[in-house]
């Protein structure tokens, strides 16, 4: 099955054109300043990289553990029927930059346009016709999340192709002035097994952060831009590191751990520093 492209004379070049949204920059409306940046996102990655084709869907924020986002079809019933979900999970905003919650957006989108479009695999297996789609878009498979990976498997993540349209989209959204209103100050404490969000240098692995574009934006315009895609997002709202750390281990101290013996499969719940002792088996409970 072939992948449909864009029919764009050049893929590759920033463009003029300004999503729309439904709040940005309200007075007192945090709610509708949040959903508002996240509904520009995705009508603005609809329009460069899907040619409009995807319909429109319920976008929510989600605090589901170990996964940066994900696609779920159908999920909303309606008066005019049903509608698909896309969740992004504001827990890992704080330990990533801009890019990195464009290209969750995007890998979810994708699954949408599968569903829509393509022939999904078994429930969350990323098959060659995804891949495919996902890099024609700019975007390359890998089940690490750098150079090198395999591009088809359970979980998956990604990284932004040299010249390749994700990246020029993200730019040109950034340059419109978008930015995420707010950041939960809340991080996560568990490495995402879904999607592997490696934070690395764009030019380590020959991504050139210099752009070609068919705008009157300024080098300096397009600098600024690349800057705040990069920029971790801690740092942009001057968010203390050390202090969320410590915070986060105040909070986790205070969360149950579930405990089970090897042996005989029962379970305790305690405390994280807990050490237990099965009495039937005489053997060390085991964190699970």
């Amino acid at each position: 099955m072939q992948v449909k492209q864009s029919n764009k004379a050049n893929q590759n070049k920033l463009t003029t054109y300004v999503p729309p949204t439904l709040a940005l920059g309200s007075k007192d409306k945090p709610t509708f300043d949040m959903y508002g940046f996240v509904q520009a996102a995705f009508d603005h990655f609809n329009r460069e990289l899907y040619d409009n084709e995807l319909p429109q869907c319920i976008l929510t924020f989600q605090r589901e553990k170990n996964i940066f986002g994900y696609f779920s079809e159908d999920r909303w019933e309606g008066k005019a029927g049903t509608r698909h979900e896309i969740a992004l999970n504001p827990y890992f905003f704080v330990t990533h930059n801009p890019l990195e919650l464009f290209q969750t957006l995007v890998h979810e989108m994708c699954h949408l346009w599968q569903h829509e479009y393509g022939k999904p695999s078994r429930r969350s297996y990323h098959n060659k016709e995804w891949a495919d789609k996902m890099e024609s878009m700019g975007l390359m498979p890998s089940h690490t999340g750098a150079p090198g990976g395999k591009r088809t498997g359970q979980k998956m993540a990604d990284y932004p192709i040299d010249g390749g349209r994700f990246f020029h989209a993200c730019v040109a959204f950034s340059k419109a002035g978008y930015a995420l209103p707010y950041v939960d100050r809340i991080r996560a404490h568990s490495k995402p097994s879904e999607q592997i969000r490696v934070t690395f240098n764009l030019e380590d692995i020959g991504v050139s952060t210099s752009l070609d574009m068919n705008t009157d934006a300024s080098d300096e315009e397009i600098k600024e831009a690349v800057n705040s895609l990069l920029k971790p997002l801690s740092e942009q709202f001057q968010l203390d590191e050390q202090v969320l750390a410590e915070q986060e281990t105040v909070r986790v101290a205070k969360q149950k751990t579930t405990f089970q013996c090897p042996e005989c499969g029962d379970k305790a719940w305690g405390k994280p520093s807990l050490n237990l002792v099965c009495g039937n088996c005489d053997v060390n409970f085991e964190v699970v």
